[in-house]
């Protein structure tokens, strides 16, 4: 384990909604590599993907209490989908989504699972990158497609 005496990767719950949405906020305003998907994705519409659905969980890094970023998944047991993974920018090539991911994988292995799946918009080369060097392979690919009405 690589984490501080003041850093924490943790499940045990939801924290105060309000800071999960000033996460998302931030997180969303600062990443310019997909901006025409900014108005499609607000903060409320990723916390309501998963309303009353009981396989959603949460997994939060924190730094001395301060929420460091998110990684919500859905998962079963055999395989879970990666629903949303933000970090902070200011705590961003620190390792966080990486802690965060690995702890997903660590939890879905506790109870025999062995897929984690996600959806990454190609040009988002961060997050492809940290996907790859987890050992994710792509699948297929899909036209980003928007309808605005």
């Amino acid at each position: 384990d690589d984490s501080t005496a003041d850093e924490a990767i943790s499940c045990s719950g939801w924290p105060p909604q309000c800071e999960v949405l000033r996460l998302v906020q931030r997180v969303l305003s600062d990443s310019p590599d997909v901006p025409e998907s900014i108005p499609f994705r607000s903060p409320e519409s990723i916390l309501d993907s998963n309303p009353g659905d009981r396989s959603a969980q949460l997994l939060t890094g924190r730094k001395s209490k301060e929420l460091t970023g998110i990684l919500c998944w859905n998962s079963s047991l055999e395989s879970a989908t990666i629903r949303y993974l933000g970090v902070h920018p200011d705590y961003r090539r620190q390792g966080w989504g990486r802690r965060l991911i690995r702890e997903a994988f660590r939890q879905l292995a506790l109870r025999g699972g062995r897929q984690i799946s996600v959806y990454v918009d190609a040009r988002n080369a961060a997050a492809m990158g940290l996907y790859r060097s987890l050992g994710f392979l792509p699948r297929f690919s899909m036209p980003l497609i928007f309808r605005v009405w």
